[in-house]
């Protein structure tokens, strides 16, 4: 049977964009734990597909729905939120250790490639594109962005939030920050979070990520490359406007490809009232809709 590991907390590294308290270092501790734990299953589950010889005949895909379950990760627009594993093994058709580190993808992309791997017709009318050619390491265009939207959380409260990535920035909107309404959700349960609070009260910079992560600001903008942990955020920087606006412009052009409900709030972002009114209706959907039953 699959083997657990127990990490301490002085052996692991904190992620970057998380501030190194212990609290923050045990519960990261713990992460690295059920990530190992996992590792050993899903061996046991490739294991088993050899045993049964299929293996040849099987593409397996291994993938994460967001990033870990941290403040400024699960559950947000953030790079650390959408930077998730996607590993997928083909025998006999994928490179082993084959990397693409170039082009974007995205959950809407698995549907038609997944139906192209199988060859069936594609459906119309989807969102996504198949990303064959990329598993066996040849171009393909229209790959330089990942839009990500976010609606609400379980306890149906909507913190609407969209970005737009590429190589080098992010850019995110929230339509639900108004220095008022308080961020919660999952992330917000663990020791970190919890830590992190504490640690506000005497620490100015801690303070800062705190504030931040419970109200936001509507514009956050970050430049991967020299803060790849996006702890800077730059949207009132004069000496990246020119980066700013091609973000904005391609952000309005993404919203309307694919029907994004909010398109026209955020078109509208600089008129008085349209955002609220957008949220305002937005939180009556929520009420609309029923959690999901997990069982």
């Amino acid at each position: 049977p699959p083997v657990t590991r127990q990490y301490s907390p002085e052996e692991v590294d904190v992620l970057g964009y998380l501030p190194d308290i212990p609290d923050v270092r045990k519960e990261v501790a713990q992460y690295y734990g059920n990530v190992y734990r996992m590792d050993q299953n899903i061996g046991a589950v490739l294991e088993a597909l050899k045993e049964s010889g299929l293996e040849d005949n099987t593409v397996v895909i291994f993938l994460a729905d967001h990033g870990a379950a941290f403040p400024f990760s699960k559950a947000q627009c953030y790079l650390n939120s959408s930077k998730t594993p996607l590993i997928i093994r083909w025998p006999s058709k994928i490179d082993p250790g084959s990397l693409d580190s170039k082009h974007f993808v995205t959950g809407i992309d698995l549907m038609p490639t997944i139906m192209e791997i199988a060859g069936l017709p594609l459906v119309d009318n989807l969102d996504g594109e198949s990303f064959l050619p990329l598993l066996f390491n040849e171009e393909q265009d229209n790959r330089e962005f990942a839009y990500s939207s976010f609606y609400q959380i379980f306890a149906r409260i909507r913190y609407t939030m969209r970005c737009l990535q590429n190589e080098n920035y992010g850019y995110i909107y929230n339509f639900w920050s108004d220095q008022q309404k308080e961020i919660r959700g999952d992330a917000t349960g663990g020791l970190t979070w919890k830590a992190m609070v504490k640690a506000a009260e005497t620490d100015p910079e801690i303070a800062k990520r705190v504030e931040l992560y419970k109200y936001r600001v509507p514009e956050e903008f970050y430049d991967f490359k020299n803060d790849p942990d996006g702890l800077i955020n730059l949207i009132n920087d004069p000496d990246y406007a020119d980066e700013l606006a091609i973000f904005r412009n391609k952000m309005l052009e993404m919203m309307k490809k694919y029907e994004d409900p909010a398109y026209q709030a955020f078109r509208d972002r600089d008129q008085a009232g349209v955002v609220q009114d957008f949220m305002e209706a937005q939180k009556a959907k929520a009420k609309m809709t029923k959690p999901k039953q997990i069982f």
